[in-house]
């Protein structure tokens, strides 16, 4: 059957097209205010050059501050909207990219292999390189990729849960627009977990700033401006302006020791809140439906108004020019530690709750993406006990014209022992079943024409490897993660395994005795699921256990040197092995 059917991708042409002529005509907005930028601070130079410290000049001066204040702001809004279009442009690209291209770029931005007795995350491929995290990340916030890491490898087995993800990702499945608007957003906000764990550590912290910094605040302020408007009229000297200036440092710097406290924690996050913003308002702009991530939480945007208000204030001190101005003249610090301080006491419970939400919103956003591409895709349906896909594939070799199969375990079915020569399709199939269990667990459709299964705990042992640091041996190795296996099934967990020629390192008799001897010990438990393998000797166990135990296979054509194969599974036991026409052929015997 042709599975051409499942795997159409949107078509992202006009969105291209409109982002890249939007992103050009903001560019040339931004080289008009860079120059007009640079005139404003020439001409001020050049006001005090030419006329002296004259009261014109000062006037004129303050004029041309005002005015390239203002050229900053606008810069900085289309700094941000640039980055905004480029963000949107790379989602696209990604949407229209073939799979190979999709991986290759999420290596760059890629999350680390978890820990290799994770139960099946390294052996299908979950993190690291080339992996289906990779695959599927469409996140912008470093949170988000945190949280789709724990729907992939912390397998859900509730179906209620699964279905309540499933209806979420089904929700933003078509809005694509949106899917776009929040990748672009959230990767302008630049907010790792470190810093988000600051932003909550400053939100709930008890902030104590001495009472005076407010009202020292506003009476230097009030007397800079009385001196520059009394240097403007020509009533006092002009040196008066400097001594104000190097007071205002003079007073920045005997406080900084508690000012600092409070500004440093606010200056790792500060370009992070107007972007933080925009997400809530894009959420809102949606209208998620109630208990969709924590919708309500993201709707209610007042606490976090006056954090807005505050990062955009001290923002401002990464410009040296303005710092120096707002320091001098202003003592800018003291009013700045005031707001931070209250802005912290007051909304640290909702601040977690939105930012705990919003990540799980861009987690969810990037299994919608996939969900979006592949428009298709079905979401599995539950049973009470049975397991059956239809039409099953990879994502890996999605296009690569794949060939589809099928496979299931029903009644008292509980292991299929599937035989076959090198290079058939065993391990891509075994990974197949695994990678679609997984996209089940997390909400997401899978990649198959039909799905039906009981949600069980994942299990696999298919890349077991000596150890030199431990001094484990191959053998050894396995043999403790089958161990692991074993002692969860003996505590009544109910697992689906995937397990690839075990046994691998011991001689043949050993091996077959002792896979055949496991087997059966597996039996007596709720295991069920496929163990792939070369010996044929197992296959006899369908003989002494006809309702529990099935063989499936994987062929190949043998003719003279020549291979054929054709990947699809088989009922029965496999009749070719190719070891030795794969010797032969690579000249390694006569």
């Amino acid at each position: 059957m042709s599975t051409k059917f499942l795997f159409q991708s949107r078509e992202y042409t006009a969105e291209i097209q409109d982002t890249g002529e939007k992103n050009r005509r903001v560019k040339k907005k931004k080289r008009i205010v860079f120059f007009a930028r640079l005139f404003t601070f020439l001409a001020g130079v050049a006001v005090f050059y030419f006329f002296g410290f004259q009261t014109l000049s000062f006037s004129a001066a303050l004029l041309l501050l005002i005015t390239f204040l203002r050229l900053v702001a606008i810069d900085a809004h289309l700094k941000a909207e640039l980055m905004y279009l480029q963000n949107k442009m790379h989602f696209f690209e990604l949407q229209t990219a073939d799979v190979e291209t999709v991986i290759r770029d999420g290596n760059t931005d890629q999350e680390k292999p978890l820990n290799s007795d994770h139960h099946f995350s390294a052996d299908l491929g979950i993190t690291g390189n080339n992996s289906i995290y990779n695959f599927l990340n469409r996140c912008g916030l470093e949170t988000g990729q945190k949280t789709l890491i724990r729907l992939l490898t912390s397998l859900e087995t509730q179906p209620e849960k699964i279905r309540e993800r499933q209806v979420q990702v089904d929700f933003l499945r078509d809005r694509a627009a949106f899917q776009a608007h929040y990748y672009a957003l959230a990767k302008q906000v630049n907010l790792t977990q470190e810093g988000e764990k600051k932003f909550t550590k400053f939100a709930q912290s008890d902030f104590r700033v001495p009472g005076y910094f407010l009202p020292v605040f506003m009476l230097f302020s009030l007397l800079s401006l009385s001196v520059i408007v009394l240097v403007a009229f020509d009533m006092i000297s002009v040196q008066f302006v400097i001594y104000q200036f190097i007071a205002g440092w003079l007073i920045a710097a005997v406080l900084k020791r508690k000012t600092s406290p409070v500004l440093d924690d606010v200056e790792a996050f500060a370009d992070s809140l107007s972007p933080l913003q925009k997400l809530f308002g894009a959420a809102a702009e949606l209208k998620l439906p109630a208990g969709f991530a924590n919708a309500e939480a993201l709707t209610n945007t007042n606490a976090f108004k006056s954090f807005l208000s505050l990062g955009a204030m001290v923002a401002q001190r990464a410009n040296l020019f303005v710092n120096a101005v707002l320091t001098g003249f202003f003592i800018w610090d003291l009013y700045l530690a005031h707001k931070a301080s209250i802005a912290g006491k007051n909304n640290a419970a909702l601040l977690a709750q939105q930012l705990k939400a919003l990540a799980k919103l861009d987690a969810l956003n990037s299994l919608s993406a996939f969900a979006g591409r592949y428009s298709q895709l079905p979401f599995p349906q539950f049973t009470n006990h049975d397991f059956e896909i239809e039409n099953m594939i990879h994502p890996f070799i999605l296009d690569e014209n794949p060939v589809a199969n099928s496979f299931s375990i029903k009644g008292k079915e509980q292991i299929s022992i599937i035989t076959g020569a090198n290079m058939a399709g065993k391990s891509t199939f075994l990974r197949a079943v695994g990678v679609n269990i997984i996209l089940a667990s997390a909400g997401a459709p899978v990649l198959a024409a039909k799905m039906h299964y009981k949600p069980r705990l994942l299990f696999t042992s298919m890349r077991s490897g000596d150890d030199l640091f431990s001094g484990k041996s191959l053998f050894f190795a396995e043999l403790k993660r089958l161990q692991t296996l074993m002692q969860q099934a003996e505590q009544g967990d109910e697992y689906f395994i995937l397990l690839d020629e075990i046994l691998k390192g011991t001689n043949s008799v050993d091996k077959a005795r002792g896979s055949k001897a496991f087997i059966q010990k597996l039996l007596k438990f709720k295991v069920y699921g496929i163990i792939a393998t070369h010996d044929l000797s197992l296959c006899k166990l369908q003989e002494e256990f006809p309702q529990q135990v099935k063989n499936n296979s994987f062929e190949v054509e043998i003719n003279d040197t020549d291979l054929n194969f054709d990947y699809r599974l088989k009922q029965g036991i496999c009749q070719n092995m190719n070891a030795s026409v794969l010797l032969k052929r690579m000249g390694l015997t006569d």
